[in-house]
């Protein structure tokens, strides 16, 4: 097994791959904002901006897991979007947000 990709197999034989978040240091961060006022479009934009920003793929979400400036109120506004029918995020990231929503969490 490869430590810095590892694997397993559940119960089910369905392979899992586990990772933990790394934080940046504060000052290469851009900032997200606390209080979400925008849905839609102008929301997509701001995450995706943030992830290019940061350099990886669901980076808002992790953020938000891992800094308390960071509010819940950013992947509840990305979960109502998705809700009303929005989609712009891979649907592999659905689940997890939905998830999240329905057990909030951080680390």
């Amino acid at each position: 097994m490869d430590p810095e990709h590892p694997r397993h197999q559940d119960t089910q034989g369905d392979d899992r791959l586990s990772a933990k978040p790394v934080l940046l240091p504060s000052a290469e961060v851009p900032d997200l904002p606390d209080a979400i006022v925008t849905r839609g479009a102008a929301l997509a934009n701001l995450i995706h901006d943030f992830d290019r920003r940061v350099g990886y793929h669901f980076a808002w979400y992790f953020h938000m897991l891992t800094r308390r400036q960071v509010s819940y109120r950013l992947a509840e506004a990305v979960h109502a979007d998705l809700m009303d029918d929005y989609d712009y995020l891979p649907a592999r990231d659905v689940p997890v947000l939905q998830d999240w929503c329905d057990t909030p969490y951080s680390v």
